[in-house]
């Protein structure tokens, strides 16, 4: 299947304004085992800016340090969000150390993708 072409009809195309507000869904790795209740609500509550350091991959965001429901990573490592062994959608809030970064498309496209210009 391939992407679609040409330009995105006008009625269709985001606003694209210096604040944005996103839709959620806690995933399996929220509250009560990672976070706690707290953090939830003030990663819902906080306006977070954009690092500068952020690409196609992964959007960095600057905001409040995250309390942690637990006191290290158990077995993953030091880190209360080191998690073992998780697979990561496109889109989903992942946290580096206590750095959250909303992630994005992870594989280049390459010189024979469909994505190509023609």
């Amino acid at each position: 299947m391939r992407a679609p072409s040409g330009a995105v009809p006008d009625g269709e195309q985001p606003a694209l304004t210096r604040n944005w507000q996103l839709a959620v869904t806690e995933g399996p790795h929220g509250a009560p085992e990672f976070f706690t209740r707290a953090d939830i609500g003030t990663l819902y509550g906080t306006a977070y800016e954009v690092h500068f350091n952020s690409d196609r991959t992964g959007v960095r965001l600057i905001g409040p340090k995250p309390r942690w429901a637990r006191p290290d990573g158990g077995e993953a490592g030091l880190h209360p969000s080191y998690i073992h062994d998780t697979a990561y959608s496109v889109g989903a809030l992942d946290f580096t150390g206590d750095t959250p970064i909303l992630l994005g498309r992870a594989v280049p496209v390459s010189a024979d993708s469909s994505a190509r210009s023609p």
